[in-house]
């Protein structure tokens, strides 16, 4: 995602990283995370989607000289749970690495590494490969294909390898490291100063610290951040899959990628989806203000939601007993027991980074409210629990990984977004941003003088060009009514940017939705395949999207159940496990219980 910083606090610049993961992993991987355990309990299979390998399977795709070596993915390759890189590695996850020039204007100077896995096509004839990008800036597609390759479905996976990659600079890429695991920590953890002046001098301070890295660390990588850089590692990248044209998808921050992609080579694509459109504009007024306007409306949504559901447990008025946990955590952070840290504390800028991080899933609303509930009542026993939940919420925000430690997704966003923007957004500005946001309820919004200038200690002026091009035809964007993150206006700008494309809505809520709604990942696959933009039909909002037991049983079909038995499933655990005990199912670690009670369900809706 581009910055989320509707709430002005630094815990919000921290947090400007995304991943669509983020939006669909409290789900999907879920699912993920438990197919061993359901495997050996059920005997349940994917139905021929699993390949897996010998030593005979691995190899290499090539064209013009640039080769992707591939083999079985190695532990501590991908910072995903055990489980779940063990599932990935069951379904045939493959690694591999190319290398690219730093600067593609200089083809001969210095070089760069691009990680790069794929799950290969599990029949024939074999099309060629999709290339999917999950967002950030910052995001690892390497995570994100570990992670969520059940939600692509087996009709795509059929006739086509499923490739994502790390981008310049991150994760498992040739990296740029900017800060130190110390410096990142005391990012994340300090809280936000109380006084405007001391807030707007740490922002600075945190802006010249990761410059100042950013330099030591990698000079010429630093200066060749920038996404027209990383549309000329995809153009690479394509070759390398021996693709002669470009199948590719494109998520959140992804759908700036392939937007520059097809104005620089729009005679190389056969298929690009957008999903989830970023502002096509570089200037950072209208990302500050849009992604503001479009996390406003949906908390705004999500309360009232709330709010007439006689079940929410933060009913009648959920805005004023979120405010009141924010508040109360302002002066006394919650302190509870981690598995990967001891003793932590949850802060009101944690709090908040995890309320707004679940608004992306709109499956998260009954664990979200069970939480906040939770928070706001001295005497509940699940207060350790909603505390762990929204902490890890918000730790996906700020690239923490499974051990606890950070990756380097949270500089790489800073830089990446800066350097796309044509200028800095200086005190001058501020105001004209705020003004286009409109009104910002009380618990995002600690006043004007919380306002902060962003990207004048980091470098800007190398934004990618995106505008109408001879690849229309080939184009499909798509998107989301109730997007938080990359609000619904963005979609349209994107259209019109690129000439006019086709356009695929969906009516309800999320971020993005090409993997997460049947009605939407059906148009888009049928394009992907075809290389056809189908006869479109906008998709009406699913109404049980909100509901997290029903989620539950659609992502459980992946791993082999019927339809029926798969919501057979989602009833049995509706009347047995909370909405928070459900989500302590993610991990290494889940709860005992709630496993044997959703391995018993699974036993009983065979």
């Amino acid at each position: 995602m581009p910055g989320d910083r509707t709430d002005r606090t630094e815990e919000r610049r921290r947090a400007d990283r995304h991943s669509t993961g983020a939006a669909c992993r409290t789900v999907t991987s879920l699912a993920i995370g438990l197919v061993a355990s359901l495997a050996v309990a059920t005997a349940c299979t994917s139905k021929g989607t699993i390949v897996r390998l010998d030593s005979s399977e691995r190899g290499t795709t090539s064209i013009s000289g640039n080769t992707v070596p591939w083999a079985p993915c190695k532990a501590g390759e991908i910072a995903v749970e055990r489980s779940v890189l063990r599932a990935a590695l069951a379904a045939g996850l493959q690694c591999g690495r190319i290398e690219v020039p730093v600067d593609p204007a200089e083809p001969d100077g210095t070089r760069l590494s691009l990680a790069v896995t794929r799950l290969r096509a599990t029949g024939t004839p074999r099309k060629g490969s999709v290339v999917f990008n999950p967002g950030g800036p910052g995001g690892s597609g390497l995570e994100f294909l570990a992670s969520s390759y059940l939600a692509i479905p087996s009709s795509l996976r059929e006739h086509f390898d499923i490739v994502s990659f790390d981008p310049r600079g991150v994760a498992a890429s040739t990296p740029l490291n900017c800060l130190t695991q110390a410096q990142r920590r005391r990012l994340v953890d300090e809280p936000t100063p109380d006084d405007p002046t001391a807030a707007r001098n740490e922002a600075l301070t945190a802006e010249k610290e990761i410059a100042s890295g950013c330099d030591k660390d990698n000079r010429e990588l630093y200066r060749h951040m920038a996404t027209r850089y990383v549309v000329e590692d995809l153009d690479a990248l394509r070759a390398a899959l021996g693709d002669h044209k470009l199948s590719y998808v494109g998520l959140s921050y992804g759908t700036r990628i392939g937007a520059g992609y097809l104005t620089a080579h729009p005679d190389k694509v056969r298929a690009v989806v957008l999903d989830g459109s970023v502002t096509p504009s570089p200037d950072l007024v209208e990302s500050e203000a849009g992604q503001a306007k479009g996390l406003v409306r949906s908390l705004l949504a999500t309360v009232a939601q709330c709010n007439a559901d006689p079940t929410c447990p933060a009913a009648p008025d959920s805005m004023t007993v979120m405010t009141s946990v924010a508040n109360a955590l302002d002066t006394d952070p919650f302190r509870f027991d981690s598995k990967q840290n001891g003793t932590e504390s949850l802060t009101r800028d944690k709090f908040l980074t995890g309320v707004i991080t679940a608004l992306y899933d709109p499956a998260t609303y009954l664990p979200l409210m069970d939480a906040v509930h939770a928070l706001s009542d001295p005497t509940s026993t699940n207060r350790g629990q909603a505390a762990a939940f929204l902490a890890d919420l918000a730790g996906r925000q700020s690239s923490r990984q499974p051990d606890g430690t950070y990756g380097n997704g949270l500089e790489a966003q800073s830089v990446v977004n800066c350097q796309d923007a044509d200028r800095p957004l200086g005190e001058d500005r501020l105001a004209r941003a705020r003004e286009r946001t409109g009104p910002i309820p009380p618990l995002l919004d600690r006043g004007v003088g919380f306002d902060t200038p962003s990207c004048t200690a980091l470098p800007t002026g190398t934004p990618v060009r995106i505008a109408p091009n001879a690849a229309k035809a080939a184009t499909l964007v798509v998107g989301t009514r109730g997007d938080p993150a990359t609000p619904y206006e963005w979609t349209e700008q994107m259209v019109a940017a690129l000439g006019g494309p086709a356009l695929l809505t969906y009516e309800g809520s999320g971020h993005t939705a090409s993997l997460t709604r049947r009605c939407v990942t059906d148009q888009v696959v049928e394009f992907l395949d075809s290389g056809t933009v189908p006869t479109l039909h906008d998709c009406p909002r699913d109404p049980t999207e909100s509901d997290l037991y029903a989620q539950i049983g659609s992502q459980l079909t992946s791993i082999g159940l019927s339809a029926q038995a798969a919501a057979c499933v989602g009833d049995q655990i509706r009347s047995s496990l909370s909405p928070l005990q459900v989500v302590t199912l993610n991990g290494d670690e889940p709860e005992p219980q709630a496993v044997a009670i959703l391995q018993r369900a699974v036993l009983l809706c065979r």
